[in-house]
């Protein structure tokens, strides 16, 4: 499973790297959302992961966009912030983001919300998958 992480800080995107490959996942990285943006078409990813503090376009419009996409609408994100805004979890989901967590993260807490995340989107998809057959 290719998961894409898309933060401007580079020490905590090889800390969720390391975190998420070790579990069998294959990690591409960005550091800005436009970067994302191109990334996600050429890769297609199972799985985002989404800082919401960047330059240029912020984590909210990333997450946007890859929902205003067809070819990128379907893919789970899943939120990682330092962002103290009450309000970001609200944002966050109002932008199309599937999951939403504070930084740091633990390791463990991570691996296992991208289980639940993939886990959870899986059942839907396939379920709608079969109903469409």
């Amino acid at each position: 499973m290719k998961i894409l992480v898309v933060d401007d800080n580079n020490d905590f995107r090889e800390i969720v790297r390391l975190s998420l490959q070790n579990s069998g996942y294959t990690i591409f990285e960005a550091d800005s959302g436009r970067q994302a943006l191109n990334l996600a078409r050429e890769i297609k990813p199972g799985l985002i992961l989404l800082d919401i503090l960047m330059p240029g376009l912020d984590g909210y419009e990333t997450c946007r966009q890859f929902k205003a996409n067809p070819s990128t609408s379907h893919i789970p994100i899943l939120i990682l912030t330092a962002l103290g805004d009450p309000l970001a979890n609200q944002k966050a989901k109002e932008a199309g983001a599937d999951d939403y967590t504070a930084k740091p993260v633990m390791p463990q807490e991570l691996r296992d919300r991208v289980e639940r995340l993939l886990h959870r989107h899986n059942l839907f998809h396939g379920a709608r998958n079969q109903d469409n057959q």
